[in-house]
């Protein structure tokens, strides 16, 4: 039983590592070559492959869910 609960212990802190912040904010610049996006407030976060910032535009509404190196992993758009 104790490795068991050590093991979970271990899960849960790769896990949350994983997972830095999340950021909401307004969308300022996409910058499709180079995969990174702009927000209002000015700061820049490199997106990660896969996730298709054709889709946003220039004032979208967005909360990014970044790693531990600020790159951005999830974008999801919101009203």
């Amino acid at each position: 039983m104790k490795k068991f609960a050590f093991a979970l212990i271990i899960i849960a802190a790769t896990t949350a590592s994983a997972f830095a912040a999340e950021i909401e904010g307004t969308v300022e610049n996409v910058d499709l070559d180079n995969m990174k996006i702009t927000l209002a407030d000015g700061k820049e976060y490199k997106v990660a492959q896969g996730i298709p910032l054709e889709i946003l535009a220039e004032g979208a509404n967005v909360i990014l869910n970044t790693n531990d190196d600020g790159t951005a992993t999830d974008i999801m758009l919101i009203d």
